[in-house]
């Protein structure tokens, strides 16, 4: 089995919300300390954009998709259902572009977006004792990305 990480040079850019900032400040910890424990990353300076909330994040996303200065974009934010209709659209919308923007391109796009019922359920599944979500979006965007700079594809 090989290693998720290989001697490509990734270039990596996180992008939060700070709406619900309280929640997503976790996963986004999470992704910084689990790219400092690879070592493929680790010297290597993480960029982090800060937007106001996940709908918003689809623009910067698509934005940093034609500069080409990275080749790992982690949108980072926290979507929690309210009375109104808002919570589908705002997660509809990310799903699709993310995917839209994914597979139209090549480039790996892993969303850290926790979508949860309610405040509690955020906060349930941010403890580190349960495991940090933030850490799966980046094991699995490097895996993506190992696989699509082989000489496989």
């Amino acid at each position: 089995m090989k290693s998720i990480c290989s001697s490509y040079s990734y270039k990596v850019v996180v992008i939060i919300a700070r709406f619900n900032y309280f929640i997503s400040k976790t996963i986004l910890k999470s992704v910084v300390n689990t790219i400092k424990l690879i070592a493929a990353i680790y010297n290597k300076p993480i960029d982090i954009l800060w937007v106001s909330g996940s709908n918003e994040m689809q623009l910067i996303v698509n934005s940093l998709l034609y500069n080409k200065r990275h080749n790992i974009i982690i949108p980072i934010g926290t979507i929690i259902r309210g009375d109104t209709i808002h919570f589908k659209t705002v997660v509809s919308n990310c799903n699709l572009s993310y995917n839209n923007i994914t597979i139209n391109n090549k480039l790996s796009i892993t969303s850290g977006m926790l979508i949860t019922d309610n405040i509690d359920q955020a906060i349930e599944r941010t403890d580190p004792k349960a495991g940090y979500k933030g850490a799966e979006s980046i094991v699995t965007i490097l895996e993506l990305v190992n696989i699509m700079t082989s000489s496989y594809i």
